[in-house]
């Protein structure tokens, strides 16, 4: 015999019940099951039971933040877009990561998330309560750790926080901040190097095949070596515009950067004069910049051959040459 089901149905623990009370829950939106702030919190008369981490809620939106040290920065309109659509045709499938402060949660993961409920007007975003971690600097960690395990962490996100997080003493200098990241110096060196690119142009950068290919994005920063910020922003606009549209690899990207760096390549331009020498065809080549002269005959007699080399050899003691030196080549 079946136990009678208890009267009290908590949504978090209890899913069988619910499915039972909600029937088809995949018809009941996310949005439509609020979870008031607790009462009974230790820390704050309006704010979230410590008790209750480690469970899922369903939290309203006007009550979630983003935690000022997100790892990841830059966001395309795309792909809030793409999100906020999600979430209206499907509900939410993944709750969000944060811990509870006051009568707020502060998200550890799940800022795409807020911005597609923000977008798509909904209401309440579910999220997974945990401890809210002991030091900035860990903050900092946990996201930047949940980032880089689904592949949303980039090197241009890198160099934004990078640069915060050494400015302000969250680690004291590149040392500290690459023993945590177990990452080289000299990679912590050329990721905050990357700030010298145009914030607009790393957000455009984000979403290419180099977003995460540290010799390509440092060939760019190599761009703003030109005492003109202005030529050196319009230049490298230009690269990002041709990394974007023909979707350049690493490899091309440099090499296009180089390019630009050195300019087109300056062809040697010869005068080039055809004409005939009896029954024999010439060629006269000059280069007045280089001071060259190239001449060719074929097809000469033998008597022709011997007539124009003293020809030859007299204008040049005319203009006072040496005398020739002979030399026989077989």
């Amino acid at each position: 015999m079946k136990a009678k089901p208890s009267p009290i149905i908590m949504r978090s623990r209890d899913t069988e019940q619910m499915k039972f009370a909600l029937g088809n829950v995949q018809s009941v939106p996310v949005t439509s099951i609020p979870v008031k702030p607790s009462s009974t919190s230790s820390n704050s008369a309006q704010g979230i039971s410590q008790a209750e981490v480690g469970r899922t809620v369903i939290w309203p939106v006007a009550k979630v933040k983003e935690h000022a040290l997100n790892s990841r920065v830059f966001y395309a309109t795309e792909e809030i877009d793409e999100i906020s659509q999600s979430l209206t045709n499907n509900g939410q499938s993944v709750p969000a990561i944060g811990y509870p402060d006051g009568d707020f949660v502060v998200l550890l993961d799940g800022q795409k998330r807020l911005r597609g409920c923000k977008a798509a007007g909904i209401e309440n975003l579910r999220i997974e309560l945990c401890e809210k971690p002991s030091t900035v600097a860990q903050l900092y960690l946990n996201s930047r750790r949940i980032n880089k395990e689904r592949s949303s962490q980039t090197l241009l996100d890198d160099a934004v926080r990078f640069e915060y997080l050494i400015e302000a003493k969250v680690f004291p200098n590149q040392e500290a901040l690459a023993a945590e990241l177990k990452i080289s110096q000299s990679m912590v060196s050329k990721i905050k190097k990357l700030n010298v690119i145009p914030e607009r142009l790393l957000r455009r950068l984000r979403d290419t095949g180099i977003a995460n290919n540290i010799d390509a994005l440092s060939s760019i920063t190599t761009l703003f070596k030109y005492p003109d910020a202005e030529q050196a922003a319009d230049i490298a606009t230009e690269v990002v515009d041709e990394v974007i549209r023909r979707n350049l690899t690493g490899v091309q990207t440099t090499a296009l950067v180089n390019s630009r760096l050195t300019g087109p390549r300056k062809r040697d331009r010869y005068e080039v004069r055809h004409f005939a020498f009896g029954t024999a065809k010439a060629v006269l080549k000059s280069n007045d910049e280089k001071g060259r002269i190239d001449f060719s005959l074929k097809d000469l007699a033998p008597d022709q051959v011997n007539l124009l080399k003293l020809k030859i050899e007299a204008l040049c003691a005319s203009l006072g040459s040496a005398t020739p030196e002979t030399s026989t080549q077989s």
